[in-house]
């Protein structure tokens, strides 16, 4: 713990923050909050994934923005050409736009690294610069987060690397490293005056020379008490600043959506009392996980109030409270008590434990008159190739579908379990993460088209019994799906001994766009069909996980979209793939009609209110005369991704449903009208209680 605490959490000295961050580049702000006079600060939210970077808060004036100087000509880094590379600006103010050129015009640039893409912008880096992928231009609004002594002029260098690649065959690419030189005037005030002429630095009504005068600091307001602001990622994923600070909600024991608060003003501390259990500071904001270990028996929710005190060196004080409310989940899964129809994960519901008198928050507490679960279902040792069976009920009697059951110890043995049921051998296996869902979105249409299982792995060690699998299946040929962050290299290196050339490919990309750019080419590769693509978002998982059944059918390439954007990879893929028919699986609430507009020939868009909703319409879409399906968690992404080329394989739809019995009601619906006759559930009882597979059937 940082030498940072005092009765909770008090925040040392401004510039030893600026130092930390500038080291961690863990910072994410955004500009133009026209309510904060001066570069907000204080504690600032952590780092928001491990790819984000970063835009500091920098606001400008009310009036007209500074224009900024540069040279304007031309310069050269290597096989790039750029415009304004040495610019004069305010702090805090618009640069001059920056463009980029190729020198052989067939080529396009973009970001080497993994810079975050936020709102439709791609940030360079924490200082406000934006890089649009369309014109290849630099622009943005620039601030200095270094802190800045007793000088009014700094000159700082910016490096952006980029990748040049050809947008013809072969795709074969290069990369240059770009220096940017700026020039940068002190505005302390952000009045867009800068120190070196402003009369008044602080913009406290007092001037530079009465303040001399006065043995005050005229670069320090000692006037106004400061004000508190909170910065948060919201339940979209959309990071919001500049806000009042709001009361939250977190289930125990999940990580917690970080937040953080800061002042609008430069040397202002903040005090913060009463967090709960778990919650620290943990460099520029909060994060943690709550825990409680003193609930009561009945008690599903416990508020803390959090108060939070901001003031200056001149004594100005401000205060605020939020309440921080915890909700329990006594079988960590994610679904607080409140809402959990089964609290402790016994396979029990809590009604049927209350009514038979057993304790619904006790797992070894259970109804000694109701019949333990059945175990999950023998797997075949020489399972066949033909369709997947599973022990199912008969309720031919009372003309219920037949159900069962495919599942393991966990996801990795789920899916294991899986591959035994569907393949006797397999040529080619594909292996993805285990844990994470980006990368591997799109790999349902290449694992059905080689005929091969998905296998999941932990991302830094080969797990044995996917190896087992491997080797049972007498593989040839291995493909991973993602890039490094996903499957390591060293685990590529443990695979090569089951790949018969020892030259386990990867399909991969710069992220999760780039890589369903590769795996469409790779999918196209294989069918020879261009034209035609499946669009799904890549900001939320369950609309691609449920078409892929029919992407995988067809042989339809998936491509990921954000909500308002298409990234330049996939945009680069529908001209490479010649593609001019989409479909879209999804409503607007992940696809807006703005990336619909720009889609090639949407024949159809197949969407409901929820993701259960969704996985229903495209069920009745394109399979309207299946009468057997799959059933798998909208709230987790695994089961649901290595069944999917198996039910393409089979024409069968995988319907997604929720752990709550009341968030499936167009599922049961669907069950009903279409004349499902046999339902088989994908993963275990975690997810896929007994009571959700009885209540869709009844």
């Amino acid at each position: 713990m940082n030498n940072i605490f005092k009765e909770g959490i008090l925040l040392k000295r401004f510039n030893v923050f600026r130092k930390r961050s500038e080291e961690k580049n863990k910072m994410n702000l955004s500009s133009g909050n026209k309510a904060i006079k001066k570069l907000s600060v204080g504690i600032l939210s952590c780092a928001l994934s491990c790819t984000m970077l970063l835009n500091p808060i920098a606001v400008g004036a009310e009036g007209t923005t500074p224009t900024p100087t540069s040279t304007g000509a031309s310069v050269s880094f290597g096989n790039v050409s750029i415009t304004n590379q040495k610019q004069r600006i305010v702090d805090g103010h618009r640069i001059e736009d920056i463009v980029i050129t190729p020198n052989n015009p067939n080529y396009r640039v973009s970001l080497k690294k993994a810079y975050d893409i936020y709102n439709g912008e791609t940030y360079i880096n924490r200082n406000g610069l934006r890089f649009n992928e369309d014109n290849q231009t630099i622009y943005g609004t620039y601030a200095l987060w270094s802190f800045w002594d007793d000088d009014e002029v700094r000159t700082v260098e910016v490096k952006v690397e980029l990748s040049v690649r050809n947008t013809n065959p072969p795709y074969d690419s290069s990369d240059t490293t770009i220096v940017l030189e700026f020039t940068v005037l002190r505005d302390t005030d952000g009045d867009g005056d800068p120190d070196i002429t402003d009369p008044d630095d602080d913009g406290d009504g007092i001037s530079d020379e009465d303040e001399k005068k006065n043995g005050t600091d005229p670069k320090n307001d000692d006037v106004t008490a400061p004000k508190i602001f909170g910065l948060y990622e919201d339940e979209e994923g959309v990071y919001r600043d500049g806000v009042p600070l709001e009361d939250r909600i977190e289930i125990e024991g999940k990580q917690i959506r970080e937040f953080g608060m800061q002042t609008d003003s430069l040397d202002s501390l903040i005090d913060v009392k009463d967090l709960p259990p778990g919650i620290e500071c943990i460099d520029w904001g909060y994060s943690g996980t709550p825990k409680v270990d003193d609930w009561g028996k009945n008690e599903e929710k416990r508020e803390y109030t959090v108060t939070v005190k901001a003031y200056d060196p001149a004594g100005n004080a401000t205060y605020e409270k939020f309440k921080f409310i915890i909700l329990r989940d006594t079988d960590r899964d994610g679904i607080p008590d409140i809402t959990d129809t089964d609290d402790d994960g016994d396979g029990f519901t809590d009604a049927e434990e209350l009514a038979k008198g057993s304790d619904p928050k006790d797992p070894k507490s259970t109804p000694a008159t109701i019949p333990a679960p059945s175990p999950s279902p023998s797997r075949p040792s020489n399972p066949s190739t033909s369709r997947p069976t599973s022990p199912v009920a008969n309720n031919t009697a009372t003309n219920k579908p037949e159900t069962g059951r495919i599942d393991g110890r966990d996801r990795i043995e789920t899916a294991i379990n899986i591959s035994k049921q569907a393949y006797n051998k397999a040529k080619t296996v594909i292996v993805v993460r285990h844990d994470l869902f980006p990368d591997s979105m799109t790999a349902s249409v290449l694992a059905k088209l080689k005929d091969a299982p998905i296998l999941l792995n932990p991302t830094n060690k080969l797990d044995s019994r996917v190896g087992d699998e491997i080797k049972r299946l007498g593989a040839e040929e291995v493909i991973i799906v993602g890039g490094q962050n996903s499957v390591s290299e060293n685990v590529r290196e443990e695979l090569k001994a089951y790949d018969a050339d020892k030259n386990v490919e990867r399909i991969a990309g710069a992220d999760r766009y780039g890589t369903s750019e590769m795996v469409a080419k790779r999918v196209v590769g294989i069918t020879g069909k261009k034209n035609t693509a499946v669009v799904a978002s890549g900001q939320l998982f369950p609309d691609a996980l449920s078409v892929g059944t029919f992407a995988s059918r067809e042989g339809y390439p998936i491509l990921l979209v954000k909500k308002n954007l298409i990234p330049e990879e996939v945009e680069r893929a529908i001209r490479d793939l010649d593609i001019n028919k989409t479909y879209i699986a999804g409503g607007l609430d992940t696809i807006s009609r703005l990336v619909e507009a720009k889609l090639p020939n949407v024949v159809e868009r197949m969407a409901g209110k929820t993701r259960y909703e969704t996985s229903v319409a495209i069920a009745k879409s394109k399979f309207k005369d299946s009468k057997e399906a799959f059933i798998a968690s909208g709230e987790e992404f695994a089961d649901a991704l290595v069944i999917s080329p198996i039910s393409g394989k089979y024409n069968l739809p995988t319907l997604l449903v929720s752990s709550r019995a009341n968030g499936n009601q167009e599922v049961k619906a669907y069950i009903k009208d279409s004349k499902i006759n046999k339902l088989v559930a994908i993963g275990g009882h975690r997810y896929i209680p007994s009571s959700i597979i009885d209540s869709l059937v009844k």
